[in-house]
């Protein structure tokens, strides 16, 4: 099926209302947490990617270092679990808005005054994450999701942390 998460319970928690995105690693609902009455998006990992030990501990690293920065330009992970059929899923902050792939399709050529808020905001996350010893290494207009605010400037949050590596106090790479 499609989504086949429609409608469903998750760890009786998390109602899935509805489907948001899908991706070639998974799927992303529209949900509801029941206990708060709050929206979340509800990332799963493909059924095929279940048993794939490196797929999960990607997937695993995103919860992780996103849920861990509370910083307004990275994308906040609330919780993790796992399904029956042992696929992986995160509770996501759940946003409106587009990525910035999909604003420059549409508008073919982003002004001035939204570029340098996007790069703003950007190296803003970037800066918290490096000072952490983080490096997001998948940084690019799909990963930058621009939440609507009701003006021409909208809040960057920078997404999918899943590829991301430590680095050393010199800046090398240690995943």
């Amino acid at each position: 099926p499609e989504a086949p998460l429609l409608g469903r319970l998750l760890q009786g928690r998390y109602r899935v209302t509805g489907l948001i995105a899908r991706g070639g690693m998974g799927v992303v609902y529209d949900a509801v947490q029941m206990n708060l009455g709050r929206r979340v998006a509800i990332k799963c990992l493909h059924p095929k990617y279940a048993r794939d030990a490196v797929a999960i501990a990607r997937f695993q690293k995103e919860a992780v270092v996103s849920g861990s920065f509370g910083h307004p330009h990275i994308v906040e992970v609330f919780d993790m679990g796992v399904l029956e059929d042992g696929a992986p899923f995160l509770v996501m902050e759940r946003l409106e808005g587009e990525t910035l792939t999909a604003r420059m399709r549409r508008e073919r050529r982003l002004g001035f005054k939204l570029s340098v808020s996007v790069a703003r905001q950007t190296v803003s996350a970037l800066v918290a994450t490096h000072a952490r010893g983080i490096l997001h290494r998948d940084l690019k207009p799909d990963n930058l999701f621009l939440v609507a605010r009701g003006d021409d400037t909208p809040r960057v949050k920078v997404l999918d942390y899943g590829v991301s590596k430590a680095m050393t106090a010199l800046g090398d790479p240690r995943l």
